[in-house]
């Protein structure tokens, strides 16, 4: 009779492990998944809870490094984008890292651009009106170089200097882009004369 109760003892604390463990698995995947679909969503403000270093503790623990690199590529893109178009970023934070550190050659489209007497136009503006309007002008041009994949590299003074290319291997391509961005921004300055009603 003892034998017996004891086994039914040992039964009942299986069962229970059993139960438990069940329980807590059961846990740790509804808080993977919950987290998993949280990523697919683009919130990347949740971690998953590790308790252990476990196999379920690894996968979580593998889980968060992943959520840490999607936040670190979402920065590098946010930090690109005020500075190339969506096409360029996105090849730049994809190329192998050893290639692009050790350079390469390709053919691009280089333009740089100044505005018709300058000189005359400062001389007879107003400073704060003058940054206003190079303000509006740059404005509109850096967004046609972006529109058409282009970069810009630097301005120098009413000057902007601008690179097509990097965004493909094609430097027909590139070429197009630049004449397209440059026709583009000939239309805008036309616009721009007419809205501030001077000559450019």
């Amino acid at each position: 009779m003892e034998i017996i109760f004891i086994m039914l003892v040992f039964l009942l604390l299986i069962i229970n492990l059993i139960v438990t463990y069940a329980r807590n698995l059961r846990i740790l995947f509804k808080n993977q998944i919950e987290i998993l679909e949280n990523v697919i969503d683009g919130n990347l403000n949740q971690y998953v809870p590790v308790a252990a270093m476990d196999e379920f503790g690894r996968i979580g623990a593998h889980t968060n490094l992943m959520i840490d690199e999607l936040k670190e590529k979402n920065k590098l893109e946010s930090v690109l984008g005020k500075v190339v178009s969506k096409p360029i970023a996105e090849r730049l934070l994809d190329e192998d890292k050893s290639q692009s550190l050790d350079g390469k050659k390709q053919k691009l489209a280089i333009m740089m651009t100044d505005i018709r007497s300058f000189t005359t136009l400062s001389e007879k503006t107003e400073p704060e009106m003058l940054v206003r309007i190079l303000n509006r002008y740059f404005t509109r041009m850096v967004a046609i170089v972006h529109r058409h994949n282009g970069i810009v590299d630097k301005f120098i003074g009413d000057g902007l200097f601008a690179v097509f290319g990097l965004d493909s291997e094609d430097h027909v391509k590139a070429n197009k882009n630049a004449v397209s961005g440059g026709a583009e921004m000939l239309r805008t300055v036309k616009e721009l004369e007419t809205e501030l009603g001077m000559s450019f």
